[in-house]
């Protein structure tokens, strides 16, 4: 071991790989190994499964060009994101660090079902939902008698507010 400038020991190897020199063997081991991470990542060239995400709901609201704000299923949030090319606005995705305050409280009543939690989604007013179909969110809507389901099929629904008696829609 070495004693450099008195201010701790360091190994000789790390006198030889200064940190400039870390960083170029990193990148350059993170390119030969690239190609070969793919066995262990899902591929999406073909597309998303529509098994696992609702993509067939997606086309259907789009069909039914329903408007921008979606309170949304949080494990789809990205997907909606990405399939709606800014067409979409998502309630909650996986950036959850950058929601503050009560919108993380808010997401979670509404989701729980908890007392109070149509008064809450109203506030925000989303023009629809997107909702797995086995959600508890879905009965509660419907039996909220503000929500209809509009759309569904085995993976998700699509839910839209059911319009205040006397107004045409």
């Amino acid at each position: 071991k070495t004693i450099i400038n008195g201010q701790g020991y360091v190994l000789p190897f790390e006198r030889v790989f200064q940190p400039g020199l870390w960083l170029v063997l990193m990148g350059a081991g993170s390119l030969l190994i690239a190609p070969h991470l793919g066995a262990i990542f899902p591929k999406v060239e073909r597309g998303f499964s529509a098994s696992s995400f609702p993509v067939r709901a997606l086309t259907e609201a789009a069909r039914l060009d329903l408007g921008p704000r979606v309170f949304n299923d949080y494990g789809w949030g990205d997907y909606l994101a990405w399939a709606g090319r800014g067409r979409w606005q998502v309630f909650m995705d996986a950036r959850i660090g950058i929601y503050k305050g009560s919108v993380l409280e808010d997401y979670g009543r509404i989701w729980g079902l908890k007392p109070g939690w149509d008064d809450t989604l109203a506030r925000y007013r989303p023009d629809w939902m997107l909702l797995r179909s086995k959600a508890r969110l879905v009965r509660g809507a419907e039996n909220s008698g503000r929500w209809r389901v509009t759309y569904r099929d085995s993976l998700a629904a699509i839910l839209t507010p059911v319009p205040p008696p006397g107004t045409a829609r």
